[in-house]
């Protein structure tokens, strides 16, 4: 996530000058440092960052570029003292087996057409659950979680520890001019990983519990039969989560109302891609 920060202080290039620069360097045997993160490449010469490589990724943070590289910094600093405060987190490895998104073609079948059903989506999801391991601050989850306008960058700002960053170091060691490799993002992949196994873990144990109740479920939500509404949300409830309650109503056998929205809950049937 430091790609938002060391653009500002590096030249920033297209991909063919780019590699121009990191082949120049290698066949004139220059020491410098190669670094990825994501699809990001930069150039480093000495501890400087002197070249970026232009990225055609566009990413929608829902902010100005200052505000969010404010809140990647803040949210760096949270995050580092939290791990700093509480070295456990370190070790922490939650596993996970079992599918994150299904859809049960059945249940919604034997809806009648104009049936309501109800779709119960956790808020920020991602956010939410990297308070709840306690990666992030109390001060700083309930700064951020109220307002839309960071919607998307509490998005991002987790995702973005499940980018690999490495960097390719070119150096003379006696005399000889070598690279060597260094994966720079371990730990905060374990911690995306942590987050996301542990948001798949409360969603799928509820789903066990639900039922034939389910209709679908993905990662952050779960769609149930009307009766089985407020054992959802009291489970979401009594985990101290915040959630939004979607009305749904089947339209016909593809689509369905999601309160004002029509969405598909199957593939077009001409579709031979269909899943059944």
């Amino acid at each position: 996530m430091e790609d938002f920060i060391i653009d500002s202080k590096a030249v920033a290039c297209e991909p063919t000058v780019f590699k121009g620069i990191v082949e120049s360097k290698v066949s004139g045997k220059v020491p410098f440092t190669l670094e990825k993160f994501g699809t990001r490449k930069f150039i480093l010469v000495g501890e400087r960052y002197a070249y970026s490589e232009n990225n055609s990724e566009g990413i929608d943070t829902g902010l100005s570029t200052k505000d969010f590289i404010a809140f990647i910094s803040g949210f760096k600093r949270s995050l580092n003292n939290q791990l700093k405060k509480n070295p456990i987190l370190l070790e922490l490895n939650i596993p996970y087996e079992s599918s994150v998104a299904k859809k049960f073609h059945n249940t919604y079948d034997a809806l009648m057409q104009g049936e309501k059903f109800y779709n119960v989506d956790l808020s920020s999801a991602y956010w939410q659950i990297a308070n709840r391991l306690g990666y992030i601050s109390k001060k700083v989850y309930e700064r951020y979680m109220p307002s839309d306008n960071y919607k998307h960058a509490k998005r991002l700002c987790i995702s973005f520890l499940g980018r690999r960053r490495e960097k390719t170091i070119y150096e003379v060691v006696d005399g000889i001019y070598t690279e060597r490799k260094e994966v720079l993002s371990k730990r905060d992949e374990q911690i995306f990983v942590n987050i996301r196994h542990e948001l798949y873990t409360i969603i799928n144990d509820i789903v066990v519990q639900l039922g034939d109740a389910v209709i679908e479920y993905n990662t952050d939500g779960i769609s149930v039969l009307q009766y089985k509404r407020e054992q959802l949300e009291n489970y979401f409830r009594d985990l101290g989560l915040i959630y939004k309650v979607n009305i749904c109503v089947k339209k016909n056998e593809i689509q369905y109302l999601h309160n004002t929205k029509l969405r598909n809950f199957k593939i077009q049937r001409n579709d031979s891609s269909r899943i059944n």
